[in-house]
């Protein structure tokens, strides 16, 4: 029997996880030397970084702080806004009849801090397949370790499983 094996699929410029990276990535890039004596646009820093990242030829150390602040700004972005969210509802249930509130913390967590928290959970995942990639010195990453669109299709039952949690609460 015949083992398949996937081959590692580059991210292309302008793809999700391309877009992803680049936003993550943008506040670092702005203090980059280079774009700070003019040469260079944070765009253009922040495509060469992502190019050597999640590129055609990645550097696995890059790649794997890559994948270490995505999944770490996701899942921090994610559970801001829940604070957030529950702080609302509660400044809501101090001026309304209580019910607002409730329901304003539970919208907020459904809608915005379940799905960020879900896509941080995948992309854990991918991170800890880069440091084991990293730790086993390969040449080329595992295309386990690729993040892509399909990390949505992949965090779409854990949001779902975590809006159920957040709206149960």
């Amino acid at each position: 029997m015949r083992k398949i094996v996937r081959e590692y699929r580059p991210a292309r410029p302008g793809s999700f996880i391309w877009r992803w990276a680049s936003l993550m990535t943008r506040p670092v890039d702005r203090r980059s030397p280079a774009v700070k004596a003019g040469e260079e646009t944070v765009k253009e820093v922040s495509d060469r970084s992502n190019e050597r990242a999640i590129g055609a030829a990645p550097d696995m150390e890059e790649r794997e702080e890559l994948l270490g602040l995505l999944t770490n700004t996701s899942i921090f972005v994610g559970v801001s806004i829940l604070i957030i969210g529950g702080l609302l509802g509660v400044g809501f249930d101090a001026l309304t009849d209580g019910e607002t509130g409730l329901l304003l913390a539970r919208v907020v967590g459904v809608a915005l801090s379940a799905p960020l928290n879900a896509l941080g959970a995948v992309w854990a995942v991918r991170w800890a397949v880069a440091r084991r990639d990293l730790a086993r010195r390969r040449q080329t990453p595992s295309p386990a370790s690729q993040p892509g669109v399909r990390d949505l299709a992949y965090a779409a039952p854990l949001a779902a499983l975590f809006g159920t949690f957040l709206a149960l609460v």
